[in-house]
Formats: structure tokens, C-alpha cells, sequence
């Protein structure tokens, strides 16, 4: 509420002045310092620049309430005064409309503030059970610090496979490095002998070894297991169990095919153009880039998305919306927007199954993906569809 004071030399902003001898009052504080910022000073009653620079305030004013010094020297208390200094933050600006424009409500809020005020003790309380002795909004830069490092830390874990391929190099003797090495790397090492008791083991477990891998391979590009390949087939069979020559990660057996979400948008609902994202496959003359250990979360949530339907994935359907607002921030998540002049009317979203081209196809065709359209994904929607 308003006072009838007025302060000769009023502040250059706004100051609250509060009672410096009540933690709970000085808990509240801190929370207000961090809502409004700079734009409000803050300082306890005992502070010797109160008295000197502001005697017009009667000390005992500070033991019942806050005092809002504004800068054409008005002087508000209670709830008004915390009202208007929380509306100093554009996103706190509604209590003081309230307060201004209902009675019932500045009645009522000023009658909380008197109340709280004269139970001071017990609500201090009540604030420590509930927020602890910080009631400060919480921040999470330092959190944020901490969660980005070690998720680049994880992002490497990509890498560890490096490791046992170095650990691979162990497996090459001396004989066998100086054929491939420069000669200043072996100039200095003793000669090597070949120990030729040892060959009718170590030769039939490499040709077992790069036959094996060499189908695993294989299979990774789609090549059949039939004709010449079928007895190797049948001894990688033998040795699965053993699971020295397979292929590691969860990703590997977790989905057998690759199903792709193609984003197209129109504005006639005839024509159709195609959304590319930057890093997951669409175009199918684009090679697969290389992109650990980075990890692009659009590309990789539209691999999850064509995991189930489109009514499952809530965020999908904003995204198409984004589309459609021609949002800045959401486009430039994009390698290829075909609608840069003007948002289309309408988009949807085509599924398509997508592998690799064989040498023939890619040495014909130029590509490096075969596609067959599996069906719809997401009907046509339209932004007036949206706003429903």
C-alpha cells in the first residue's frame, strides 16, 4: 500500500528496503534479488545509509513491513511494494495488474502479507520444510558444465574399438613388418626368423579368421551367403557362440531393416518436395557422412520416430508444425529447405525402406542408396489443421 511519505532525495532506482534482523525476510530477499536483477536495489534497515539518506522513514515502518523507495520518492509497503517491485521483471508484471485492478484481491494480498508478517516464525518454518535454506530458483550452469563434458566423454566410448585393433598390431612379428614397414623402422632390429613349426596352426586360424570377417562384412553390405560363400557361412555358424568373430553393439540385431521418415511439403497438395536433413539418409545419391563421435539429436530421434507411429511421438508433429510456421531456428536444423521463399500450405511425411546399392547399382546408377516406399507416415496436414 501507499504511504504518506515522501523522500526529499529520493533513490536513482527503485530501493527495498527490508528488516535486516529477519532470516526470514532475508530469505525472500535473495529470491527477489535474483527475479528482478538490477533493476531493484536492496539493502536491510541497519544499513547506516537508510538513516542518513532516508529519515523520513520511522524506524519502527522496517519491523512490520518492506519499504519500496520509488525513484520520484514515493514510499509503498507490504504486498503493493513487493508487487511493484517484482514487476520490474517483464514475466512478473501480473500481480500488479491484479492488485491495481481488483480491490478484492489487493485486499485480500494485503492482508496475507500483514499476517505472514506478524507470524514471521512459524512461516519461516514452514519455508525451510519446503525449499531449505535456499529458496533462490534454481540454476543449473554448473550442472550443465558438468553433464556436456561427460557426454563428449560417452560420445568417445565410440572409439574404444579402436583400442582392440591397435591391441591387433601385436599379432604382426617382425617378419612380417619388414615387408610393410620403411626400412629405417627395422634397419636396427635383430633379424627376424620365421618359426615354421608354427605355420600349420597360424595359417588355417587366419584363413578362418579373414573368411569369417570377410562375411560378416559381407552381410553388412547386403551381399548373399549363398554359392561360394555358403561353407563360410556354415563355419561362422560354428564359431558364433564363441563370439570372437562377430559383429558387437546392440544396434547391429536391434533392427534389421532401415526404415526412413522423408518429410515433404506442398502447396497444392500435388506437387510434393522433399525436407533433407543434414546427416540421416534422403537423398539417395548422397554418400553416408561421417559423424561420430558428434550426435545430431533431429537425425537420430527420426531413426527412433520410424521405430512406431507417428502418434507416438507427439514432438514429430510439432516439428511438421515448425515446418509449416517456417520457424528459423527449426529450419536451420536442415540441410535443404525447398520452400525458402514462403512456408508450404501443407506437409507430410512419406516411409521408405532404404539399403545399400550393390557395386553393379552403384557403378550404373551413381547412387548409394535404393529406396521402396513402404506407405504414409503422417497424412497431409495443413497449419489451420494444427490450430484446431
Amino acid at each position: 500500500m501507499q504511504t504518506r511519505i515522501q523522500i526529499a532525495n529520493p533513490p536513482a532506482k527503485p530501493l527495498m528496503v527490508y528488516d535486516g534482523d529477519c532470516n526470514f525476510c532475508g530469505l525472500w530477499i535473495r529470491r527477489w534479488r535474483q527475479l528482478t536483477g538490477d533493476a531493484v536495489d536492496y539493502l536491510p534497515s541497519r544499513d547506516p545509509r537508510i538513516a542518513e539518506q532516508y529519515p523520513e522513514i520511522p524506524r519502527e515502518y522496517f519491523q512490520t513491513s518492506v519499504q519500496l523507495v520509488e525513484r520520484d520518492g514515493t514510499v509503498l509497503s507490504g504486498a503493493e511494494a513487493v508487487f511493484r517491485a517484482l514487476a520490474k521483471n517483464p514475466k512478473l508484471k501480473w500481480p500488479l495488474k491484479f492488485y491495481e485492478s481488483s480491490g478484492v484481491f489487493a485486499t485480500v494480498t494485503e492482508r496475507a502479507y500483514q499476517f505472514v508478517a506478524s507470524h514471521r516464525t512459524g512461516f519461516s518454518f514452514l519455508t525451510r520444510l519446503a525449499w531449505g535454506r535456499h529458496v533462490e530458483r534454481p540454476e543449473y550452469y554448473a550442472t550443465c558444465w558438468i553433464f556436456l563434458r561427460a557426454l563428449g566423454l560417452v560420445y568417445l566410448v565410440a572409439f574404444v574399438s579402436l583400442w582392440t585393433q591397435v591391441l591387433g598390431l601385436l599379432l604382426l612379428d617382425d617378419f612380417v613388418l619388414k615387408k610393410l614397414a620403411p626400412g629405417y623402422l627395422t634397419h636396427h632390429a635383430p633379424r627376424a626368423t620365421r618359426p615354421h613349426r608354427l605355420l600349420a596352426i597360424t595359417i588355417p586360424l587366419a584363413i578362418i579368421f579373414i573368411s569369417v570377417s570377410f562375411l560378416e562384412v559381407a552381410a553388412i553390405f547386403g551381399v548373399g551367403e549363398g554359392g561360394v560363400l555358403k561353407p563360410v557361412a556354415s563355419i561362422a555358424g560354428w564359431l558364433e557362440p564363441f563370439r570372437s568373430f562377430n559383429g558387437y553393439g546392440l544396434f547391429a540385431v536391434m533392427t534389421t531393416e532401415r526404415n526412413e521418415i522423408i518429410v515433404q511439403g506442398s502447396n497444392d497438395s500435388v506437387h510434393w518436395s522433399d525436407y533433407e536433413f543434414k546427416y540421416k539418409p534422403d537423398d539417395v545419391n548422397r554418400r553416408p557422412v561421417f559423424i561420430a563421435p558428434f550426435q545430431p539429436r533431429l537425425d537420430w530421434q527420426m531413426w527412433f520416430a520410424a521405430l512406431s507411429d507417428y502418434r507416438n511421438n507427439q514432438w514429430f508433429e510439432n516439428f511438421c508444425v515448425r515446418l509449416l510456421q517456417g520457424s528459423p531456428p527449426v529450419l536451420a536444423l536442415l540441410r535443404h529447405n525447398p520452400f525458402p521463399e514462403k512456408p508450404p500450405r501443407y506437409i507430410r511425411a512419406e516411409f521408405y525402406n532404404y539399403q545399400f546399392t550393390n557395386f553393379a547399382e552403384r557403378r550404373a546408377t551413381g547412387a548409394w542408396w535404393k529406396r521402396q516406399s513402404i506407405g504414409e507416415y503422417l497424412p497431409p496436414i495443413s497449419l489451420s489443421q494444427s490450430q484446431r
